[in-house]
């Protein structure tokens, strides 16, 4: 998803940025990531003598309700794939799999695919791991593809509002079968 993908080129540029014998002394640098993951990033750059501005542009809502993922959630059995591209994805489906009281048990027999290492990450504070990871949506689908061996069925992928559709695209060109809630 965008955050992800924003994340992952954010500190990409700015491991490369460290890494270069550029002083970023009294730079002024934007920070539009939500606050929580701002603050992060504006301490590591204030110590290399940055002045980071931090100006959220999206902000991270997780509904207290969704009829949508209910029902994913009680038809989890059905599905193949549970895919997450965002550790906020994660956090949002624990908690409505809490709240339709139900648990991990849920989620035997469906694989798991994670965008990006943070989410990946979260998914093992929920004592699970990534059957496949990747860094990209279109890595991911491709990564899924491949491990599907032909088999193809049903894709659970909560996703926020925002989300790019290229995971859905490829998968669906696939022959896979997505739903999306959000």
């Amino acid at each position: 998803d965008f955050e992800t993908s924003m994340k992952l080129q954010t500190s990409n540029n700015l491991e490369s940025l460290l890494g270069q014998q550029t002083s970023l002394a009294a730079k002024r640098i934007l920070i539009t990531r939500p606050r929580p993951a701002a603050q992060k990033l504006a301490a590591r750059l204030e110590c290399v003598g940055a002045v980071p501005i931090v100006c959220p542009l999206l902000r991270i809502v997780i509904p207290p309700e969704s009829d949508a993922l209910d029902a994913a959630m009680r038809n989890l059995p059905a599905y193949n794939w549970l895919a997450f591209t965002s550790a906020h994805g994660v956090k949002a489906f624990w908690r409505r799999l809490a709240a339709c009281r139900f648990d991990a048990r849920r989620l035997l027999g469906c694989n798991l695919a994670a965008l990006g290492f943070a989410t990946a990450r979260q998914l093992r504070r929920y004592g699970l791991n990534a059957d496949v990871s990747a860094r990209s949506a279109e890595q991911l689908a491709a990564a899924m593809i491949s491990k599907s061996e032909g088999s193809f069925g049903r894709v659970l992928w909560p996703c926020g509002d925002r989300a790019f559709a290229v995971l859905r695209e490829r998968l669906c060109d696939a022959g896979y079968a997505v739903d999306d809630p959000v």
